[in-house]
C-alpha cells in the first residue's frame, strides 16, 4: 500500500508541475508548458553542439542528467555542463527586452562547471516570440564572449500574454 501511495504522489507531482512565469515588473505572463518535455539542440559556427531543456534537465546525455544540467555543450574536448538547474546562483527568468514584454523571455544561468579559462559560464536560454512558429531546434547559437552563450528558440510560447491593465488601456485608445 505504501509503494502505491508513493507512486501516486510521484506521478501527481510530475503532472502538477507548471512551467509558467510572470515578469514581476511588467506583469507579462508566459506559459512554457509546451516546451517542457523536449530537449532542444543546436550547433554554433565552431561546430560545438548544445542541448538544453526549458523547465527541466537534459535527459539525453547521461553526464548532463547526473548533475541536473539545463544546458550542456559538446566539443572536441568532451561534454561540459554550462547551466545547472539546482546550483547557486539559481537560474532566473528575464524578459528578452526589459523595456517591453511580448518579444520573448529567457532563462539566465550563471552556474555551470568552470570553463577552460577558469570562469563560470553564462548562458541565456532564449524563447523568441513568433506567433506562427513552434521550432524544435535552436535557430541561433552564439558564443558571444569566451564561455558566454546565447541559445535562441523561436516559438509562439515566447509571445506571452499581455497583462490585463495593458490590454484594457490598448482597447480604450483605439
Amino acid at each position: 500500500m505504501l509503494r502505491l501511495l508513493v507512486a501516486v504522489v510521484c506521478i501527481l507531482s510530475v503532472i502538477a508541475y507548471d512551467c509558467t512565469w510572470t515578469d514581476p515588473e511588467s506583469g507579462w505572463f508566459y506559459d512554457f508548458n509546451p516546451l517542457r518535455y523536449q530537449n532542444y539542440a543546436g550547433t554554433d559556427a565552431d561546430g560545438r553542439t548544445y542541448v538544453a531543456r526549458f523547465c527541466g534537465y537534459v535527459d539525453a546525455l547521461d553526464d548532463c542528467k547526473k548533475v541536473l544540467g539545463g544546458v550542456c555543450v559538446t566539443d572536441k574536448e568532451g561534454l561540459h555542463v554550462v547551466g545547472k538547474l539546482t546550483a547557486d546562483p539559481q537560474p532566473e527568468w528575464r524578459l528578452m527586452d526589459r523595456r517591453a514584454g511580448g518579444g520573448g523571455a529567457r532563462i539566465h544561468f550563471d552556474n555551470g562547471d568552470l570553463c577552460h579559462n577558469y570562469t563560470v559560464p553564462r548562458v541565456d536560454l532564449n524563447v523568441e516570440c513568433n506567433p506562427m512558429r513552434k521550432d524544435t531546434y535552436f535557430a541561433k547559437v552564439v558564443e558571444y564572449l569566451p564561455c558566454a552563450y546565447s541559445l535562441t528558440l523561436i516559438h509562439s510560447a515566447g509571445c506571452g500574454t499581455e497583462p490585463p491593465h495593458l490590454r484594457h488601456s490598448n482597447m480604450t485608445r483605439q
